[in-house]
C-alpha cells in the first residue's frame, strides 16, 4: 500500500523534477560547448535519427507535445539546416520531416552530453536497482498510456 508521503514524492518526480533536473545540466553543458540545440530539439532529432521521415503528427505523439510546440521546434531545427520538410507523395498537405546529414552530426555530438549525464545520474546505483527502476518505470508509463487512450 502506497503511503500519502510516498505518493506526494512520486507525483513530484513524475510531474517535473526528473525532467527539469536533467534538462538544466544538459542546456548548461550544451551552452558551454557552444552546441546549437536545446534538449527538446535533441529529442526530436533522436526520433528522426531512428528511421525514415515522419509526419509532424507522429512527432507530436512521440514527444507528447502539442502541434504548435512541435511546429516551433521544427522551425528552429529547419532554420539551422538540421531537418527538412518535404511534401508527402500521397497527400501534399502532409509534410514529412527528416533529419539532414548536419542534423545527424549535431545529434551525435550532443549524444556525448546525454551519455555523461546518464552515467552521472546512475553513479552509486547497482545493476539490480537499475533493473527494478526500469521495470517500475515501464509499468508506470504503460499505465499512463492506457489512461491516455
Amino acid at each position: 500500500m502506497i503511503q500519502e508521503k510516498d505518493l506526494y514524492r512520486i507525483k513530484g518526480l513524475l510531474s517535473n523534477n526528473l525532467c527539469s533536473n536533467l534538462k538544466s545540466p544538459f542546456n548548461k553543458t550544451a551552452s558551454l560547448r557552444k552546441i546549437r540545440i536545446s534538449s527538446e530539439q535533441f529529442q526530436v532529432l533522436g526520433f528522426l535519427r531512428k528511421g525514415k521521415p515522419m509526419s509532424q503528427k507522429r512527432l507530436c505523439e512521440l514527444t507528447r507535445r502539442d502541434k504548435p510546440s512541435v511546429t516551433r521546434l521544427l522551425d528552429k531545427l529547419e532554420a539551422k539546416s538540421l531537418v527538412k520538410r518535404e511534401a508527402d507523395v500521397t497527400d501534399k498537405r502532409i509534410k514529412n520531416i527528416s533529419i539532414t546529414e548536419l542534423g545527424i552530426r549535431e545529434f551525435e555530438k550532443v549524444s556525448h552530453i546525454t551519455d555523461d549525464l546518464i552515467k552521472s545520474a546512475m553513479e552509486d546505483i547497482d545493476s539490480n536497482q537499475l533493473l527494478i527502476f526500469n521495470s517500475v518505470l515501464n509499468n508506470i508509463l504503460n499505465n499512463l498510456a492506457v489512461k491516455a487512450n
